[in-house]
């Protein structure tokens, strides 16, 4: 009696050990923590997930109220890549973000990764990057009249995963009053080596073309950086002078700008 019961234990043993559930078709699990995200009350968080196929598997807003420390979503075991926008609420889309021309660029910070989600589980950090450059512009001379100040380049925007897009870029450089009196702001996109032009205008009708980026590529300053520092310009715009300020930076840089 004993061997016939433990042959019969060692034939369930070895036909547990033989046969494997196929977990193919069942979802991965993916843990996205995003305790390190930090948003203002009234912006939010838009998250998307897609598949090696561009497929949309997962689409969300949170807002400050709904962030938490960690989201867990069942996706197909797949690749996957996992995109995050902050700032570009209105103007983010699955393709990208367009800045309508005569806009400034919002202040959006992104976040992209591709994941190899093909197991029972992944995990994912949202570490969301500074995607904007804040320029602010001041002049030298307190008796300059300043009429218009506009900013053009050829970054109209980013694609879906936060690169730089070709396009035209216009916008109006206005005074903000929360700072030093005189000093006017514009939010600059991340650029790709073309042109940043300020064309300065004062009362008397005549425009003055200031050429930015080679005074900004002369400075050492670097477009590729995950978090892009902010820029201080200082307009002589009688003697043509440039001075620009890197946020961080402890020195300052001048150009004497033939036009």
């Amino acid at each position: 009696m004993f061997h016939v019961i433990a042959y019969m234990a060692f034939l369930a043993f070895g036909m547990g050990c033989s046969v494997k559930e196929d977990r193919s078709d069942c979802p991965c699990r993916l843990d996205l923590d995003i305790s390190d995200v930090k948003i203002l009350s009234d912006d939010c968080l838009e998250l998307q997930i897609t598949s090696e196929k561009g497929e949309v598997i997962y689409s969300e807003k949170l807002d400050s109220a709904s962030l938490c420390r960690e989201l867990s979503v069942d996706v197909p075991r797949t690749s996957l890549r996992v995109m995050a926008w902050c700032g570009g609420e209105g103007m983010a889309g699955e393709e990208g973000l367009s800045i309508p021309l005569g806009s400034q660029c919002p202040q959006v910070y992104t976040y992209s990764s591709e994941l190899d989600a093909k197991g029972e589980e992944c995990r994912d950090t949202l570490r969301m990057r500074k995607n904007h450059c804040v320029m602010s512009v001041s002049f030298r001379r307190k008796d300059e009249e300043v009429v218009s100040l506009s900013l053009r380049g050829n970054v109209s925007g980013y694609d879906a995963e936060g690169v730089p897009v070709e396009g035209a870029f216009l916008a109006s450089v206005i005074r903000d009053p929360s700072v030093t009196m005189g000093c006017h702001q514009v939010v600059v996109p991340r650029q790709n080596g073309g042109e940043l032009i300020l064309d300065v205008g004062d009362d008397n009708g005549k425009i003055k073309s200031f050429p930015l980026s080679e005074c900004i590529a002369a400075t050492g300053y670097d477009w590729t950086v995950p978090d892009l520092p902010d820029l201080m310009v200082t307009i002589d715009y009688v003697l043509t002078n440039v001075t620009l300020e890197i946020l961080g930076w402890d020195e300052e840089f001048f150009f004497d700008v033939v036009l």
